[in-house]
């Protein structure tokens, strides 16, 4: 399924991204790219906070300042005339930890004409595939709309309780790559 054309070969770096690979997917081109990293978000402080604890607690091998990578997944439409791929209908962003066996979801975004069409849930069933073969046995997610919260209702990630009663989507949420443990974050 996942297949690194770059295998063996001198891969073209850009000043913030370079290709990491292309994959046929579902019947879409889904081309990944490494991105600059911009520093930890907010959302990823804190969840290392729950995980982990806190961070001045480590001596060694503190995971809030082990290594990370990020990606960036473009999915991209084939044009039904010619079969040629010729446009972007969603984006997501998202990093791994290769150490922890961690992945988070930064962010999935879907082109407004082309939604409920399941694009999103094919890029993040992508994005899923691609963590597993990467080692990671959890990955996690922070909801901020309504879109994000059914999004990952619809690709059985599981969420925490809200944070917000008054926006009940604002909320984490996890994926077992193996589905054996379903424990909270707290």
């Amino acid at each position: 399924m996942w297949r690194d054309y770059f295998a063996g070969l001198q891969r073209e770096y850009r000043s913030d991204e370079y290709q990491e690979g292309v994959a046929d997917y579902e019947g879409y081109k889904i081309e990944v790219t490494r991105t600059w990293e911009p520093g930890p978000f907010v959302e990823i402080r804190i969840l290392f906070n729950k995980l982990y604890g806190d961070p001045g607690k480590y001596e060694e091998m503190n995971p809030h300042r082990t290594e990370s990578i990020r990606l960036r997944a473009k999915t991209v439409m084939q044009n039904e005339e010619n079969r040629d791929y010729d446009y972007v209908v969603g984006t997501s962003t998202y990093k791994y930890w290769p150490s922890l066996n961690l992945g988070y979801i930064e962010s999935a975004v879907v082109n407004p004409k082309m939604r409920k069409k399941g694009i999103g849930i094919t890029l993040i069933n992508f994005i899923i595939e691609y963590l597993r073969s990467k080692g990671c046995q959890r990955i996690y997610s922070f909801a901020v709309n309504r879109e994000g919260y059914r999004l990952l209702i619809n690709t059985n990630f599981i969420h925490e309780p809200p944070e917000d009663p008054a926006n009940l989507w604002r909320r984490w949420f996890f994926y077992n790559i193996n589905h054996v443990n379903y424990s909270s974050l707290d």
